[in-house]
């Protein structure tokens, strides 16, 4: 089941990913809005930095720890930001790049490559679903 996200009142997209819970969706249509209207002002695609930053700080601070814990939907937030650094603000159309994000560090860029190259030939089906849990 695809998740649909609000942008504006008059644009919806599919998400990245199933979302099931409401306050990660919320964070998530926000990172999307912010990528493309915000800060970044639509930029492109995030760099492999802005992932390793601030998921490493909120690892380290206990963000995410449980999927109970009340911070974990913040995490909408950041992949939002991706997802919307992907696309162009005025066209809606999804911006062409061989990844998510720029790849600037070879430790990340190594992980990815090994993460798709097992998602797209190896991985079995019921591991294909990317959701919020």
């Amino acid at each position: 089941m695809t998740t649909l996200i609000s942008v504006t009142r008059n644009w919806q997209l599919e998400a990245l990913l199933e979302i099931e819970n409401l306050e990660f969706l919320h964070w998530y249509e926000l990172g999307v809005w912010w990528a493309l209207y915000g800060v970044e002002q639509g930029t492109g695609p995030c760099d492999d930095q802005y992932l390793i930053v601030n998921l490493t700080s909120h690892i380290k601070a206990g963000w995410y720890s449980e999927l109970s814990s009340e911070l974990f939907p913040l995490l909408g937030f950041e992949l939002g930001m991706i997802h919307g650094g992907m696309i162009d603000p005025l066209t809606h159309e999804l911006r062409s790049s061989a990844s998510l994000v720029n790849l600037t560090d070879p430790d990340f860029t190594k992980g990815y490559s090994v993460g798709r190259e097992y998602y797209f030939f190896e991985a079995p089906p019921e591991e294909k679903p990317s959701t919020d849990t």
